[in-house]
């Protein structure tokens, strides 16, 4: 069968957890998918296996999950029972219920369409001011405002319509007390910032792998930018290894297990990374990183997910988030590829290696090699 061309940027939805809490409530379903309920965890049922949604609602249920039924009826439960903020649920323009984050979690009135935040016990923490809003993540969120709300669609009413676009307005830094933070941020850099790196000085200091944006007090306010720092991390410290075929230092830097693709099984397979990285694979990895610094035009790198049905052992679990998405936030993922072509410069195959961060840092844990 012919080698298959695996990109990792592929579907992710997960099996398992963000940090789940003990009082968190596990999502549960039937022999279709078509019912859900909660169980607690030690398995107690919570709320029984007969609610029938439209959109799947957060895998975990720590205080407060928007629900979205069959009905078009949609709210906010909380864990007695109470519905609340009734016709205001969110939903992403990817169809997905958002989960709370930091005792937060998103809401849209319904009459302005407007974004605002509920907290755990389903108040009104941040009003609906906002075109749109980013979860919070370290009590610092993104939003849109002043935006001029249109529709793809023509001839729909721009506050009902399916796909809603915004035109102008500013992206802003606020933080959980409704507070400006920074007046105008650069939305393409703010996808790639690890919110947790935070550091806020009196001047602007050039750091190696820092983006920082002067705040409305005068301050800056410092984030470690994801893309530079893996791509530093890969040609300063992964190739230097690599090159320096040490089995033992790769094994440091890699995942404890590395997961590829089995032509001849036909299934994904995970292997702890000792059962694998030997002085063939090294080889292989050698050339593989030797042909990608030769050959730049025929290569690149992107960010990457994690496919549920291949990654959902507890190995993984740290790297979800409530809804059972990659928490890339905190864990993004990367992964090269390269591109080999024929005479024609068509393609006739890719290969890749993938990496994800970790506590201990970037770490390899899949490869697709064709040989």
């Amino acid at each position: 069968m012919k080698f298959k061309i695996f990109l990792f940027l592929t579907l992710l939805l997960s099996t398992i957890s963000y940090s789940q809490q003990k009082s968190d409530w596990i999502r549960v379903e039937n022999y279709d998918g078509s019912k859900i309920g909660y169980k607690d965890i030690n398995g107690n049922v919570k709320i029984a296996v007969d609610l029938e949604t439209t959109f799947a609602p957060p895998k975990y249920f720590n205080h407060i999950i928007p629900i979205f039924d069959l009905n078009n009826h949609n709210y906010y439960l909380l864990k007695n029972k109470q519905k609340i903020a009734l016709d205001s649920v969110y939903i992403s323009s990817d169809y997905e219920l958002d989960c709370e984050r930091e005792n937060k979690i998103r809401f849209r009135d319904k009459k302005s369409r407007k974004i605002g935040f509920l907290n755990q016990n389903g108040n009104v923490i941040i009003p609906a001011l906002y075109n749109y809003a980013a979860p919070f993540y370290n009590n610092l969120a993104v939003v849109l405002k002043n935006a001029t709300r249109t529709c793809l669609e023509q001839g729909v009413d721009s506050l009902n319509c399916e796909h809603p676009i915004f035109k102008g307005g500013i992206t802003q830094l606020i933080n959980d007390k409704n507070q400006l933070v920074v007046d105008s941020i650069d939305t393409a850099i703010a996808t790639n910032l690890n919110w947790y790196s935070l550091h806020v000085s009196a001047t602007n200091k050039e750091q190696i792998n820092r983006v920082s944006f002067k705040g409305v007090n005068g301050d800056f306010y410092s984030f470690i930018d994801y893309d530079k720092e893996f791509k530093n991390w890969f040609f300063n410290t992964f190739v230097p290894v690599v090159n320096q075929r040490s089995i033992k230092q790769l094994e440091k830097l890699s995942f404890i297990e590395l997961t590829t693709w089995s032509e001849n099984e036909q299934i994904w397979k995970n292997n702890k990374n000792s059962e694998v990285i030997n002085s063939e694979f090294v080889e292989k990895l050698v050339s593989k990183v030797q042909f990608l610094l030769e050959n730049p035009k025929n290569s690149f790198f992107n960010s990457s997910d994690l496919n549920p049905y291949i990654y959902q052992n507890k190995n993984y679990d740290e790297f979800y988030d409530c809804n059972g998405n990659l928490f890339k936030e905190k864990y993004p993922a990367y992964s090269f590829y390269i591109n080999y072509v024929d005479a024609n410069q068509s393609l006739e195959y890719q290969e890749s290696i993938a990496f994800i961060k970790t506590e201990k840092g970037y770490k390899l844990f899949t490869y697709s090699f064709k040989n």
